[in-house]
């Protein structure tokens, strides 16, 4: 059972979530180095690999691939930190192009490729992440623009599609309307992420607007997570069981100019558990597959990973998983 506590209302809800879960044993939390939890995850993540691979890719298939791959969609308007965004995911592992440049512009589909490091992860079934940075949906008023992008949606059957906005960077949302409505008939997951959210406070306005448009998927809730860096929680909302918003900032921001406090790395580890959460068997092990460098994430949730699994993966019966 989920320890977070849940208050439920017909139309919204509110979830308040801790990587301190209470309900955890803290002796044998603080038995475990960071070193240990990280070795811990690789031995979890194979054990899931091994089992998800047994019902989604066969021995008759096995042969023909040697590894196991997986695409993700990102999108959005030219300098909104989509590759801030792929470096921060795979924890540096991909080191996508970055620039504050005003040419800095992508005008074609880019792919980053994530590959398992067999000396860092042993044990872990070999696998090749995808990350494809696609142009701003500005470029889809071209002709054939809107179906050129459904058509790539479908051909890469992506584990989910990122759309990023920045604060004061212009984005017309009713473009992005039928691919939203493409993804909700084809299960694919969305997540609307506001990038570099402390420049400037027009961020809550982009929030309002993403939470309009994903309306369609279903029942609002709001999960909210602690901060050890500030007093005011980090909040995901979460429509149905296909789409989310919420606001991350893939690097340290520092503006001198509006403030002297530099503001930290925050919403990254939030964005993964989200979506980890939401996933079905197949594409769990996908986006696993793409966060699994992204050591932060996994030593905060090293205390409850157990749970989590158990909870979204309950067939598979991961007996022992806490062991080996």
């Amino acid at each position: 059972m989920d320890p977070c506590c849940i208050c439920k209302c017909p139309a919204y809800s509110t979830e308040k979530l801790s990587y301190q879960d209470k309900n955890v044993d803290s002796k044998s939390d603080k038995s475990l180095s960071k070193e240990d939890s990280v070795s811990l995850l690789y031995k979890k993540t194979a054990i899931i690999q091994g089992e998800l691979s047994k019902v989604y890719y066969g021995p008759e298939i096995s042969h023909v691939t040697e590894k196991i791959q997986f695409n993700i969609i990102l999108t959005g308007s030219p300098r909104v930190g989509k590759s801030q965004l792929i470096n921060a995911l795979s924890n540096g592992k991909i080191k996508a192009k970055t620039s504050p440049s005003l040419n800095s512009c992508t005008t074609e589909v880019q792919c980053y490729t994530l590959e398992d490091n067999q000396k860092e992860t042993p044990g872990i079934k070999p696998f090749r992440i995808n990350f494809y940075d696609t142009p701003g949906i500005e470029s889809w008023t071209k002709e054939h623009g809107q179906s050129t992008m459904l058509k790539f949606i479908a051909e890469k059957d992506p584990v989910c599609l990122i759309f990023c906005a920045s604060p004061g960077s212009h984005a017309d949302l009713k473009q992005l309307r039928p691919v939203l409505e493409y993804c909700q008939t084809k299960q694919i997951f969305c997540a609307l992420v506001c990038t570099n959210m402390w420049a400037n406070p027009a961020r809550k306005v982009i929030i309002q607007e993403f939470e309009e448009e994903l309306l369609r998927f279903g029942e609002r809730i709001e999960r909210l997570f602690l901060q050890e860096h500030a007093q005011k929680s980090h909040k995901i909302t979460i429509f149905g069981n296909g789409a989310l918003c919420t606001m991350v900032n893939s690097v340290e921001y520092y503006d001198p100019d509006l403030s002297s406090v530099k503001k930290p790395v925050q919403g990254v580890d939030e964005l993964i558990h989200c979506i980890m959460s939401a996933l079905d068997n197949e594409k769990l092990l996908g986006w696993c597959n793409a966060v699994l460098y992204r050591r932060s994430f996994w030593e905060k949730m090293s205390q409850k990973v157990n749970g989590f699994f158990s909870l979204h993966i309950q067939k598979l019966k991961l007996m022992g998983f806490m062991h080996g």
